[in-house]
Parts: C-alpha cells; structure tokens; sequence
C-alpha cells in the first residue's frame, strides 16, 4: 500500500514537475 501511494505522488511528481519545480521540493521534503 505505501509503495503504490509513492508511486502515486512520484507519477504525479513527474506531472507537475514541468510546470511547477516547487512542487517537486514539495514532494522531497514530504519524504
């Protein structure tokens, strides 16, 4: 169950990523 929820984020991280890079630090800090 965490791994699919990480690999959720991580997916969704790839996404946002192009437009918003604050939310790839966003995601490292949640970690």
């Amino acid at each position: 169950m965490f791994l699919i929820k990480i690999l959720d984020c991580y997916t969704k991280v790839k996404v946002y990523n192009i437009k918003n890079d604050n939310y790839k630090l966003l995601f490292i800090v949640h970690l």
